[in-house]
């Protein structure tokens, strides 16, 4: 099913490497991560949330940072 899941070219490349680790481990690798790589600090839960671009119709995926 990961074949639904799109991410955009252009999204900076720790988007799709979260994305692509959530989705290849169902989840189990990628739902906590660790924003230290990125300059932050302890870990926060994250999920993958699939929208629909308006004009376009292209399904688009973003990791989300909840909690």
């Amino acid at each position: 099913m990961t074949e639904a899941f799109t991410v955009k070219s252009d999204a900076p490349d720790w988007i799709k490497d979260h994305t692509a680790r959530y989705l290849e481990s169902n989840g189990e690798d990628g739902h906590l991560w660790d924003p230290s790589e990125r300059g932050g600090s302890g870990v926060v839960p994250t999920l993958l949330l699939v929208t629909m671009g308006r004009r376009s119709g292209d399904a688009i995926t973003l990791p989300l940072i909840y909690g």
